[in-house]
This record gives structure tokens, C-alpha cells and sequence, in this order.
């Protein structure tokens, strides 16, 4: 009788994982900018570090960037300040969370919002007007070649966790060279 009590429980164990979310709260269910490696730096100073284009302008006191050079993702401006700079994430978290991220690990949607590969400098303006707007509204906005780097990415982030691409995204894509 004992055993049979606890037959369910381990079953549980085995196969438990996290219950999907319903409503998206940015914070709680992908946190911050993390020190996924930790070396002290977390992940918009890294970008901010890894991303400047001119090695004798960047300044980093205390692990934090004061001071260095950066190019928009979006559009042909350069930056020379971290306060005028917006981490993107080109995939926006809230599509990636509708899409089924309401669904992984804490692990895993922590990991999503630090990806390098899914991050972009650019200014705030353009940050706030991208918002959560899907891949073909925000890329026809775009000029060329901004608009087929911006595909580009959009379409490898989406394969790399394995989301649905749009077939109209995808023929964009392609017309941009994309396979």
C-alpha cells in the first residue's frame, strides 16, 4: 500500500518540468542582464565591450562601459555614449514568450534574454518605435542593407530555438540572400 502511494510522486519527479505561464511579466520570467559567465560583467556592458568599434574610446571603470563607440544595428548613426544606447533584442522577448518560451525553464528563458546572438545596439528612439513589432512590419521601416542584417538575425534566432518563421519573412529572407 505504501508503494503504491508513492508511485505517483516519482512519476512526478521524472517527468515534472515548470507549468507554461499564461500572462507575460518581462521581469519575473526572464529576469535581467545576467553574468552568465561570471566574469564580474553582465550582458549589455559585454555587448557594449565586445560591440565597440573604436578600441581607444572605450572606457570601462568598475566593469561598468563609460565611454566607447558604437554603430546602430538599425541605421547608420554612431554612439559615443552607453546612455544613448538601447540593448535590442531582435527577436522581442514577448513574441518569444507567445511563441513558447511561456513554456521552458527559467534556465532557458534567462539564457534567451542574454543571448548575444539575439542582441543588438541601437539608439533608444528606434528601441521604443521596434518594440514587439513582428519581423515584416519593423524590416519594411528599415533601409537596405539594415533591413536584410535585421532578417538575417531575426530568422537565424528563430531557427537556433527552434520558433516558427513566417513564410512571408522567410521569402523576405531569401530575397535578401537568405538559405
Amino acid at each position: 500500500m505504501k508503494i503504491m502511494l508513492l508511485i505517483p510522486f516519482i512519476c512526478s519527479l521524472a517527468f515534472s518540468k515548470e507549468p507554461c505561464f499564461k500572462k507575460y511579466k518581462r521581469k519575473a520570467q526572464f529576469g535581467r542582464w545576467a553574468d552568465l559567465d561570471r566574469d564580474g560583467i553582465h550582458t549589455r556592458n559585454q555587448i557594449l565591450i565586445s560591440r565597440n568599434t573604436d578600441k581607444s574610446k572605450l572606457r570601462v571603470k568598475r566593469r561598468k562601459v563609460k565611454k566607447g563607440q558604437w554603430s546602430d544595428f538599425y541605421s547608420s548613426k554612431t554612439y559615443s555614449s552607453p546612455k544613448q544606447v538601447s540593448i535590442d533584442h531582435v527577436v522581442p522577448v514577448s513574441h518569444v514568450f507567445h511563441e513558447g518560451a511561456k513554456c521552458w525553464t527559467q534556465e532557458q528563458r534567462v539564457a534567451f534574454y542574454n543571448d548575444e546572438d539575439n542582441l543588438v545596439i541601437t539608439s533608444r528612439s528606434l528601441n521604443q518605435s521596434k518594440g514587439a513589432k513582428q519581423a515584416r512590419s519593423w524590416a519594411k521601416r528599415l533601409k537596405a542593407p539594415y533591413r536584410c542584417n535585421f532578417l538575417k538575425k531575426w530568422v537565424y534566432v528563430k531557427r537556433k530555438y527552434k520558433l516558427e518563421v513566417k513564410k512571408k519573412v522567410l521569402q523576405e529572407y531569401v530575397r535578401c540572400g537568405g538559405v
